[in-house]
């Protein structure tokens, strides 16, 4: 039986907080990027993209979060700050469309951001997070690289 209840909407009520916490804290480590000069902030933008993804897909942790997405684009910043300049010049002739077009670029730029974090994890494998001693699931890519190691593993 699937029958669905009100009350099925706080099922995940914890997995809330961790994106909230996971959002400021990977907004806080962009922004001070940004403040330090302007490359740092897009270095870490690139980085950081896809944490919010990583908390709700994976119910990961913000430290966890941080981590993975460290990982998974690895090797793939400069694809990815081309991505998002192209996704903001979509959402841009969205908007020069009397703002009607981003009915349709906003759906479009979501869509294909996660079809881009799709293929990363499935090109990087996820690593299975086990606190004690975390995993990668393919060793294809670098797990103790100077990128991911500038977030300290919690023991």
């Amino acid at each position: 039986n699937n029958s669905v209840e009100v009350f099925d909407l706080f099922d995940y009520y914890g997995l809330f907080w961790k994106y909230v916490f996971a959002s400021i804290l990977s907004s806080i480590i962009i922004l001070v990027g940004f403040v330090l000069l302007i490359v740092p902030g897009i270095v870490f933008a690139t980085k950081y993209i896809f944490v919010q993804v990583l908390v709700v897909d994976k119910g990961m942790g913000a430290h966890e979060a941080l981590r993975e997405s460290a990982r998974i684009t690895y090797g793939h910043k400069w694809n990815i700050f081309w991505f998002m300049l192209a996704m903001i010049g979509v959402n841009i002739v969205g908007f020069l469309v009397f703002g009607v077009g981003l009915l349709f670029t906003i759906p479009l730029t979501i869509f294909t951001f996660l079809f881009v974090y799709h293929k990363l994890v499935e090109m990087g494998g996820l690593m299975v997070v086990n606190q004690a001693n975390p995993v990668p699931a393919s060793s294809s890519v670098p797990t103790s690289s100077p990128e991911v190691a500038l977030i300290p593993e919690v023991k």
